[in-house]
């Protein structure tokens, strides 16, 4: 699955859903640079890292991290713009969207019209 998390103002929420769904469609119509995805996979082997040192992943991952990490560092290095393109068209498509809203709003079609 793909998670987008945002706080953001409560007067802005029509504008910061709408933000989001359009870089989703970037994605989709645009390859991605080398230079944000070297900047992405660098962030993902760092978190990955440091999950390692985490006392409670440890304790809950030590020995599935340990020897899959080098292998999960090895994929991450082979995925290049046209994999994030290929697989953005696959799972950006409206119908795959859900949008989870938590404020102090009523109306749900104000939202639903956004993912179509």
């Amino acid at each position: 699955y793909l998670m987008t998390r945002a706080g953001v103002d409560v007067n802005k929420i029509d504008e910061a859903a709408k933000v989001i769904l359009d870089e989703y469609q970037k994605v989709i119509e645009e390859k991605v640079g080398q230079k944000e995805l070297q900047k992405a996979k660098e962030f993902l082997k760092g978190n990955l890292i440091l999950s390692l040192e985490d006392s409670e992943s440890v304790a809950e991952d030590y020995v599935v991290e340990a020897l899959l990490s080098e292998e999960i560092i090895k994929g991450i290095e082979k995925v290049t713009p046209e994999d994030l393109q290929r697989v953005a068209k696959d799972i950006f498509k409206p119908e795959n969207l859900n949008m989870s809203i938590i404020g102090p709003y009523n109306d749900e079609e104000r939202f639903l019209k956004l993912l179509k």
